[in-house]
């Protein structure tokens, strides 16, 4: 998973993105998702070169930004 971290140079305010290990305890699951939703994540694989499995992860755990979702 990517931190978000910000600091000032030169009057501009830039974004680093630390990476933290990979080990996220993951577990195989058996979901059923549609033709459209596999094409997407596959398009954005080739573009981000991360996994199919860290697409996913990374995306899910962005739902927890939303500040009306109740496990927050």
């Amino acid at each position: 998973m990517l931190i978000e971290r910000s600091f000032l140079d030169c009057g501009r305010r830039l974004l680093l993105k630390f990476i933290k290990p990979k080990n996220n305890n993951a577990d195989n699951v058996d979901w059923i998702v549609s033709e459209r939703v596999q094409a997407i994540v596959k398009t954005y694989v080739e573009y981000t070169q991360y996994s199919e499995s860290e697409v996913v992860d990374l995306f899910l755990l962005n739902l927890l930004k939303d500040k009306d979702f109740l496990l927050n």
